[in-house]
């Protein structure tokens, strides 16, 4: 009878703390992750652009893997819901190019450019009851500068600064590993497109961070 009671309570007890670690409550969260992205090659619409601006002819090319930052803060709503806002940046990366203007005269130059603006969305999580809690889907937007530092010579001689400035479309897939109490690591793939509002320029990323959450 003893055993039995034994073999009650521990089975009872099995249930009631699986109930409770299913339990969600809403709350806040920020975090931040560092990865690797490919952005769009712009050689060839440089090019063309030179080529239609001084004739003859036109090369470039670009470098297309950068190293990208971003912080972020949450609030999770329900368990398939959270709302999210991050702040995002990429260092500096170049794209060279050099020709000859339709009246003989050689020219080269840089641009130095880097990308950074602010994303907006919702993560969609199965529920606590399938196990796959931790995976999410991202979708929702973004607002995004390109700065570019640009120098000529050649034809002329010139050095300029310049941000071109848009809106575009965010989504991702991801998953959070918790680790530890109300601390998270996060793997993400993230799509960010029409990068300063430029419908030829986009980045993928892959990126891996920390979460905590209050």
């Amino acid at each position: 009878m003893k055993m039995k009671l034994a073999l009650a309570a521990a089975v009872s007890t099995f249930f009631v703390t699986a109930v409770q670690a299913q339990t969600f409550t809403p709350g806040f969260y920020a975090g931040a992750e560092l990865g690797s992205a490919q952005v769009k090659d712009q050689s060839g619409n440089i090019s063309s652009a030179l080529v239609s601006s001084v004739g003859g002819t036109a090369n470039a090319s670009q470098d297309k893997n950068v190293f990208i930052g971003r912080i972020f803060g949450g609030y999770k709503i329900i368990e398939n819901v959270d709302v999210e806002l991050g702040y995002f940046q990429t260092n500096s990366y170049s794209l060279n190019f050099n020709g000859t203007s339709s009246g003989g005269t050689a020219y080269s130059g840089s641009a130095n450019q880097k990308l950074s603006g602010f994303d907006y969305s919702v993560l969609l999580r199965p529920s606590i009851s399938t196990g796959f809690n931790g995976a999410f889907l991202r979708l929702g937007g973004h607002y995004s500068k390109v700065k570019a530092d640009v120098s000529v010579t050649g034809v002329t001689t010139a050095v300029a600064s310049g941000n071109q400035n848009g809106s575009g479309f965010v989504a991702g897939l991801g998953y959070d590993f918790n680790v530890a109490d109300n601390i998270d690591i996060r793997a993400e793939y993230m799509h960010l497109d029409n990068i300063g509002g430029s419908s030829s320029n986009s980045t993928d990323s892959i990126m891996i961070g920390v979460v905590g959450k209050f």
